[in-house]
């Protein structure tokens, strides 16, 4: 198992002076990091273990998303602990034992490449500021078509899940979207329930309007249902300032971004 990522120096977290054991000072400036990628030398173990061990886990510590195309085909596992404290390297261990089950998330998109995320223009670099509006991370993926190395609201567990029956009921306020969810597997695991919405005209394909975190035993099938309130559906019209609803939306359910695509509802509101 190889631990890569970043450290609050690479992670742009303003801190003052302090001397580390060899008496040398060091210094975290404010900011962000320079680059989506794991440190070249990071990369050059990883090359070099996964050669030599066909069975080797890489675990990415830090607290945003990174560009592993170059050797994420190397790796027979891939795991995103972030910075998960001082009991973290417990947790990892239960994980990897088995005593634990992973059920996380990934909460942004990791992309092929770094030129399918938006270029961000900061107002202290003498440029002009862009305002992206709805589209970064998987809404900007969608609307150029591209595809994710890991889509948003990606990941694995020991077990696999299968849904089924999705179908929407509209009330008053809000849309009721409920599924089958049953657990193939032989481990007990919890499965993310992610519910997209989109709608026609001069919108993001979908964007994610309601979730569930549910348990599921082993071999057994449950049924589930997540609200979406049709406030948290209505778009801001700027002219006429005033939020409203468009007439008609299409559902997309999930257990992430991409596979929510294969599941599709069209209710009118």
């Amino acid at each position: 198992m190889i631990c890569v990522g970043s450290d609050y120096k690479q992670e742009g977290e303003n801190l003052a002076n302090f001397s580390s054991k060899d008496g040398t000072a060091e210094k975290a400036h404010g900011g962000d990091r320079y680059s989506l990628r794991i440190p070249s030398n990071e990369v050059e173990l990883i090359h070099r273990i996964c050669a030599d061990c066909e069975n080797t886990i890489v675990d990415i510590v830090g607290g945003s998303a990174y560009v592993i195309e170059e050797w994420k085909d190397e790796a027979s596992a891939i795991l995103h602990s972030f910075y998960s404290g001082m009991e973290g390297g417990n947790a990892l261990a239960d994980m990897l034992t088995g005593k634990a089950v992973p059920s996380g998330h990934l909460p942004f998109t990791i992309a092929k490449d770094e030129n399918d995320y938006p270029k961000f223009l900061f107002p202290g670099e003498k440029t002009r500021v862009i305002d992206y509006g709805y589209y970064h991370g998987y809404t900007l993926l969608d609307k150029e078509g591209k595809e994710a190395a890991f889509p948003f609201g990606f990941g694995l567990s020991y077990t696999e899940f299968e849904y089924s029956d999705i179908h929407a009921e509209n009330k008053d306020n809000s849309i009721e979207v409920s599924l089958k969810i049953k657990n193939i597997g032989s481990f007990d695991g919890k499965t993310v329930v992610q519910v997209y919405a989109g709608a026609n005209g001069d919108h993001p394909v979908k964007l994610l309007k309601g979730f569930k975190k549910v348990n599921v035993p082993a071999g057994k099938e449950i049924e589930e249902t997540v609200t979406v309130y049709k406030d948290d559906l209505k778009f801001y019209d700027e002219k006429a300032g005033e939020w409203y609803l468009e007439n008609e939306y299409t559902f997309y359910v999930g257990q992430d971004s991409a596979d929510a695509m294969n599941n599709k509802l069209t209710v009118s509101v």
